[in-house]
This record gives structure tokens, C-alpha cells and sequence, in this order.
């Protein structure tokens, strides 16, 4: 057997930690902004997040957004191999007119195990808490307010717009549309595909993952899950030269999480069905984790069911998964850059356009 990497995630759990240097895009001083460390406090769960409320120097009104991040363990720059696209996101807008609050995951800084325990219905009780925090804080209480939500973050984001009211607008960064069982079909073809893998093993393998989501769909315990696991894992790769201790701990490792378990019987139409603000969507021409062509599809699907009349969809050109400018499927610690410069103005100008309360985007 030729290729020993299983692809089975859509969004992945990270299980270890990345080294952390600076990239050329973070900006640096001086900063044309006010900038102001923050404390949201959860009162449901009893946490307190840390994060930065960056706002334009000026009296004129504006409107806040509030950025969520996408799946794992995230400080509030969203800092992964030394990009820190929030930070960048946050300058772009907030030079712009537009203030912006990004926030630290909740037990970001605990042990992956530890984090995993939360699910993403509790990170969107924190999305809550930090409109609450907006309406109340004493400059940005009479700002409309636009959630903006990157991968996982989206649906975080929809899962809130859906319910609260007080929600004037929604942007969806790589954010899928289809189920994670669907969608993690749709992004391990793209994979395989891309290291070129035979197709009647592109056949088994993707068995191998249709039967992996059963087990995690059918999951009554973490003892019987770990055997369901390790047997259907040995069954298809014990003996061959896939055969990884390392995945096969990955693989068990994840039915146990409740995270994992609450994003694969998560269903996006279900929020996404509900909203009837104004959406802007868009998924890279290179996103190999949410494949674009068929979660785009779904997203409009799904707002058109809530007879959403105001939104856009766009497959962005050489956009991937982690917002970064690209020709192709390259790693993301490959590329020097950190956001699209083209993504930063295609959202300032959305916002402009359905809430023109910020800066001539010119």
C-alpha cells in the first residue's frame, strides 16, 4: 500500500502544539486605533475570556464584529505557525471604521484533552456572552453588531445569528454547509486525489471513514468505542505499510472527545435555515478541508429555505482554508503571507454596502 496518511478529518483535531514566530503581515505600531485588553465574562458556565477590543479613533458610529475561531485550540489572533490572521482581520477593519472583538478560546490554553471536552454549542454560549459584553460596554453599546465566523467559528456564528436579534449581519469564512460526515467524504476524496491514490483504494479508504463515523454516531460508551475503533483500524491496515501507532491513537483518541462527537451529528442547515440577516459566505478556490463547490451549494440551500433574500456567495480565487493567497494546495506554514489582501477588501466592502456606518473602504 503506497500511502500511509489516513485523512480523516474535516476540521482536525490538533493534538499537539505548533511553533510560534512572526510572519511579515502582523501588524506592528503605531496603530491609528484605540486598542483595549477585555475581559467577557460567560455567566451560564461561570468562565471569563481575555481578548481585544480594537476601536477607530473617531466619533462617528460604527459597527462592531465579532470574530469566531475555527476548530482547535485558538488564542485570540488565531495564531497558527506564526500567522495570526484575527490580529491582521482586526487591523484591516478596524483602520476602516469598523471595531472589532476577538476573544481567546475557552481552556485554549489547557491540554488538548482538556479542551476537546467542550463542544460547539459551548462556544457559541461564549459568542453570546460576547454580544452581551458589546451591548453593554460603554463604546460600542449603540453599535450594530456582525458576527464573523472562520471554519468551525461559522457555525458557531449561525448557531447564535440564528437565535439572537440582536445580530445584524453574518460572514462566513471556509465555513461548511454540509454535515462533517458529508463534508469530511467530500474533503478526504480531494486529499487522496491530491497524493495520488489509486482509485479502488480512494474506494477503501473511504469505507474505512464511512465506517469510522458509525462507530462515532453510535458511540454509547468510551470503553466500547476504543475496541470498535481499534478493531475496524487494524482490520483495514494491520500488516501494511500504512499501519500507524500514532493514527490509530488519533482515531481512538477522537470518538472519546464530545467535541467530535457533537460536530459529527451537527447539522449546519439547521441554523442556516433560520437566518434571514444579511450573509456573506465564502470558501477558497483551494480549500482542501471545506471543499467549496458542494458546501457553498448547501449554505445557499439553506438560506434560501429561511427566504433569505440578502446574501452572497463567493468561491474566492486562490483563497485556502486558512484565508492565506495561494496557486495551489500548499501547506499553510509554507506561506509567507497570512491573509488575502483580496479577502480583506471583499469584506470591508460587503459591510460597507449592507451597514455603510464605517469609512469610505476606498
Amino acid at each position: 500500500m503506497k500511502n500511509k496518511k489516513i485523512i480523516i478529518l474535516l476540521m482536525p483535531v490538533l493534538l499537539f502544539a505548533c511553533t510560534s514566530f512572526e510572519r511579515f503581515q502582523t501588524p506592528e505600531p503605531p496603530f491609528a486605533y484605540i486598542i483595549k485588553e477585555v475581559t467577557v465574562t460567560n455567566k451560564i458556565d461561570n468562565i471569563s475570556l481575555k481578548g481585544i477590543l480594537t476601536l477607530p479613533d473617531t466619533s462617528d458610529k460604527f459597527p462592531v464584529v465579532i470574530l469566531a475561531s475555527g476548530s482547535g485550540p485558538n488564542n485570540y489572533d488565531e495564531e497558527l505557525f506564526g500567522h495570526k490572521p484575527f490580529w491582521v482581520l482586526a487591523d484591516y477593519l478596524t483602520n476602516h471604521g469598523i471595531a472589532v472583538l476577538r476573544l481567546n478560546d475557552r481552556d485554549y490554553d489547557k491540554s488538548p484533552i482538556e479542551f476537546y471536552q467542550n463542544t460547539t454549542a459551548d462556544f457559541a454560549k461564549d459568542i453570546e456572552s460576547a454580544i452581551q459584553f458589546i451591548q453593554t460596554n460603554e463604546y460600542t453599546k449603540n453599535s450594530p453588531i456582525g458576527l464573523v465566523g472562520h471554519s468551525e467559528g461559522g457555525i458557531v456564528s449561525s448557531m447564535v445569528a440564528a437565535e439572537n436579534n440582536d445580530v445584524s449581519f453574518l460572514i462566513l469564512l471556509g465555513t461548511p454547509g454540509l454535515t462533517m460526515e458529508k463534508g469530511n467524504l467530500l474533503a478526504a476524496t480531494l486529499s487522496y486525489n491530491l497524493i495520488g491514490t489509486a482509485e479502488n483504494e480512494i474506494d477503501r479508504l473511504l469505507r474505512f471513514h464511512e465506517e469510522y463515523n458509525q462507530i462515532v454516531t453510535n458511540y454509547q460508551n468510551d470503553v466500547d468505542a476504543k475496541k470498535q475503533v481499534e478493531k475496524l483500524y487494524d482490520s483495514y491496515f494491520k500488516g501494511t505499510e500504512a499501519f500507524s501507532r500514532k493514527d490509530k491513537y488519533n482515531l481512538v483518541t477522537k470518538v472519546t472527545l464530545p467535541w467530535y462527537r457533537y460536530m459529527n451529528k451537527n447539522d449546519p442547515a439547521l441554523y442556516l435555515g433560520k437566518i434571514q440577516i444579511p450573509v456573506l459566505a465564502i470558501i477558497g478556490e483551494f480549500d482542501s478541508q471545506v471543499v467549496p463547490e458542494e458546501n457553498l451549494r448547501a449554505i445557499e440551500e439553506s438560506l434560501k429555505s429561511a427566504d433569505n433574500e440578502n446574501f452572497v456567495i463567493i468561491k474566492m480565487d486562490k483563497l485556502n482554508h486558512m484565508l492565506q493567497p495561494t496557486d495551489s494546495y500548499k501547506n499553510y506554514s509554507d506561506i509567507e503571507q497570512t491573509m488575502s489582501v483580496q479577502l480583506l477588501e471583499e469584506i470591508n466592502r460587503w459591510i460597507n454596502k449592507i451597514l455603510p456606518v464605517g469609512r469610505d473602504p476606498s
